[in-house]
């Protein structure tokens, strides 16, 4: 019971339980609009459809944005109790504290990434002259309310089975046994995760200029510049462990990104996170105004909308690949070379 008068468990239990009524609410009035409700009628029906159908969709905009704060607050928290659990160096040693953690973590990111891309479909919709996106987002929650339902059901398990008293494991747990049996720890890695990822966020920059200018073919563009944003960010994710954090740290063995959270780290950490954040909201706005460019109706919304989401992705990738490139370059002109021997 002393795990529910932590502050951070309490701001954690009401956005995880939130989000999931949001979606659950979500859901339960998807039924009857996506049975009656059609964008091209204008009858006393339809247009009390369309109020509902508005009025559902502001609240459960505060639940998608109640899913993004469980997450950081679920992350953020555990870096904070990391002080309170012996052996606990950081968020991992926490969160990896008993089996529900790493559930709940990848739950967690799973309500939050939908409820990303519902609030800019919502901002689509928005912007269009007839609500011809109103199906797809209530669609999306019938399978946002069961994910939310079961991200709330782990995070729940994870405080319950949160033991303060225990002696946690942190992050570098797994090198340290293999020392202690006398292994060795490897003295290089590849260096294509690294290299790849700044090569993917410069591709993805420039299509995504060349979509922001072009005419005839900037569909095109940004689909190319969001296939590529998107493995910049799968690359990128890899490249953190493996190579930015350890020339971060300026050990080739410490390589745990949940270490970036805490100071004085965070000096790298918190700018990060905000330029990975703003490539992952201009990836899913250039996405979805892609998917919607020759629509009949919302067309010329989805193309500003695409332009604006080209604009951002471009801000993000080249913050990140800066971003990513400093510990490298840094430690090779303080050391004459790098951690990993290339």
């Amino acid at each position: 019971m002393e795990n529910y008068l932590r502050p951070w468990i309490i701001a954690l239990l009401f956005a995880s339980l939130g989000s999931s009524v949001a979606w659950v609410r979500g859901a339960i009035t998807s039924i009857p609009i996506l049975r009656r409700f059609n964008p091209e009628a204008r009858n006393e029906a339809q247009i009390a459809l369309e109020k509902r159908a508005e009025l559902a969709s502001r609240f459960i905009s505060l639940g998608a944005l109640a899913s993004v704060v469980a997450f950081f607050t679920l992350i953020l928290g555990a870096d904070h109790a990391s002080k309170d659990i012996e052996g606990a160096m950081c968020a991992h040693g926490v969160i990896h504290s008993n089996p529900y953690g790493p559930l709940a973590l990848g739950a967690a990111a799973g309500v939050a990434l939908i409820g990303l891309v519902f609030l800019e479909l919502h901002r689509l919709d928005l912007r269009s002259p007839i609500p011809a996106l109103v199906r797809p987002q209530f669609f999306a929650f019938l399978f946002a309310a069961p994910l939310a339902i079961y991200s709330s059901h782990l995070t729940l398990q994870f405080v319950q089975e949160l033991d303060f008293s225990i002696v946690a494991t942190c992050c570098s747990s797994g090198l340290t046994s293999n020392l202690s049996r006398g292994d060795s720890l490897p003295s290089t890695t590849p260096a294509l995760p690294f290299f790849g990822s700044l090569f993917a966020l410069l591709l993805a920059s420039s299509l995504a200029f060349l979509a922001r200018r072009s005419t005839a073919h900037s569909r095109l563009f940004a689909l190319l510049s969001a296939t590529a944003a998107l493995l910049a960010m799968a690359t990128n994710a890899s490249a953190l462990t493996s190579t930015i954090a350890p020339h971060l740290y300026e050990t080739p063995t410490h390589r745990c990104a949940f270490c970036l959270l805490s100071p004085p780290e965070i000096a790298f950490g918190a700018p990060y996170l905000v330029a990975f954040f703003i490539l992952l909201i201009g990836w899913i706005r250039t996405t979805l105004g892609a998917a919607f460019y020759n629509h009949q109706s919302i067309g010329e919304s989805a193309r500003d909308f695409m332009k604006s989401g080209a604009r951002l992705l471009i801000l993000g990738a080249v913050a990140l690949m800066l971003i990513s490139s400093f510990p490298v370059i840094r430690y090779r002109v303080i050391a004459d070379g790098t951690l990993f021997g290339w």
